[in-house]
């Protein structure tokens, strides 16, 4: 082997060594970049999720208002799916555009499933306090005509 082969060689493999070593270093950043950025979407997203589950209650409220059976949880899914199709022209400093680009309506439902379990989970923590607190309300309300 003369000198140019042996210079040659321990150049690639001097050029090789320092691109693992920059992969090293930069590779755990830039999964955390990805990570992130998939949680700011989702932080972004949270009270537009809120804002389906919100129309789909508030939907069997009136159902129940107009003499209809309350919704069914498939029927609330529904009309939580569609605040995706929805979406506000701006969400964050983001158009809508390039939300949908980033977030498929999958990734969004499952974002307004755990915001619904999360609610619920709440609900579920304080049930016997809310149940106090509606008691109370009817005793408040003994005596008042209802309008139908």
């Amino acid at each position: 082997m003369d000198v140019n082969s042996l210079i040659f060689l321990f150049a690639g493999i001097a050029i090789s060594s320092a691109i693992f070593a920059l992969l090293i270093f930069f590779y755990p950043r830039l999964v955390e970049r990805e990570a992130g950025a998939a949680e700011d979407m989702e932080r972004l997203l949270l009270p537009i999720a809120f804002y389906g589950i919100d129309a789909a209650y508030r939907t069997t409220e009136c159902a129940l208002g107009d003499g209809y059976p309350p919704l069914s949880p498939a029927d609330k899914k529904k009309i939580a799916e569609s605040v995706y199709h929805a979406l506000p022209a701006k969400v964050g400093d983001l158009d809508a555009s390039a939300v949908r680009e980033r977030i498929s309506p999958q990734q969004f439902e499952q974002i307004v499933q755990d915001a619904f379990k999360r609610s619920e989970d709440y609900y579920k923590a304080n049930e016997m306090y809310f149940d106090e607190q509606y008691e109370a309300w009817k005793k408040e309300q003994a005596g008042r005509q209802v309008h139908k």
